[in-house]
């Protein structure tokens, strides 16, 4: 099947689109809203500029929505997924019902089918299946009770897989962040063609959250041994 797949850079939506080319599929699209409200629950807003380079590692056509009126977020994703010649769409949603419910009523009202690979899965599984596929995998941003400030821009890895285990035992934060705890970025995977290295970023650390903003990166070839 030829696929869009709606990426934002960070980890789940990478790694839904991977799992779907893995099945055999072709992801010919990656789909990014750009949206007009940072703290949008529907979108990740933080970093988009390097999903352009993500679609080139992935071979696929990037589709860019500026979204000017938040109220009309989903009405402008519906557009353009709606003129694309594909037989689906992928989302990396694992227990949003927001974004699940409002994503399904693009999917019938275009007539493609939705797929989520990773719905309703335990985030223990997901998260450890990312970093274990080889995603290189950063926070982005940081705000929820347990996670300090700056940890922005570390790599989310094993040993902060463990952490934030015991982070959800004690404050019960989701570890995939999908509550909005962290944002991710991934900077390269097996499946790019190339690896993304940040060449100069910079941290804004506020008391309750923090930023790491990705200002320049540089695209790099792998080395094939």
């Amino acid at each position: 099947m030829k696929l869009a797949s709606l990426i934002s850079g960070g980890k789940d939506s990478v790694y839904a689109s991977y799992f779907m080319s893995s099945l055999g599929n072709s992801v010919k699209y990656i789909v990014t809203v750009y949206p007009i409200n940072p703290d949008s629950f529907m979108f990740h807003s933080i970093n988009l500029s390097i999903v352009p380079i993500i679609a080139d590692a992935m071979s696929a056509e990037h589709i860019i929505i500026y979204n000017r009126d938040e109220n009309k977020e989903i009405e402008e994703l519906q557009t353009a997924l709606a003129s694309l010649n594909i037989d689906g769409f992928v989302s990396g949603a694992i227990h949003s019902n927001y974004q699940w419910s409002r994503l399904n009523i693009i999917s019938e009202n275009i007539s493609k089918p939705l797929f989520s690979p990773l719905w309703r899965k335990s985030e223990v599984d997901v998260l450890r299946e990312e970093i274990e596929s080889g995603m290189s995998i950063y926070f982005s941003s940081v705000s929820a009770d347990g996670l300090n400030p700056e940890l922005a821009g570390k790599k989310l890895d094993m040993a902060m897989y463990e952490n934030l285990i015991k982070l959800n035992q004690k404050y019960g934060i989701n570890i995939c962040g999908e509550g909005g705890e962290y944002e991710s970025v991934v900077l390269d995977a097996p499946f790019f063609s190339n690896k993304i290295e940040v060449i100069k970023s910079r941290k804004v650390i506020e008391p309750s959250r923090g930023f790491w903003i990705i200002d320049k990166i540089e695209y790099k070839n792998k080395v094939k041994i």
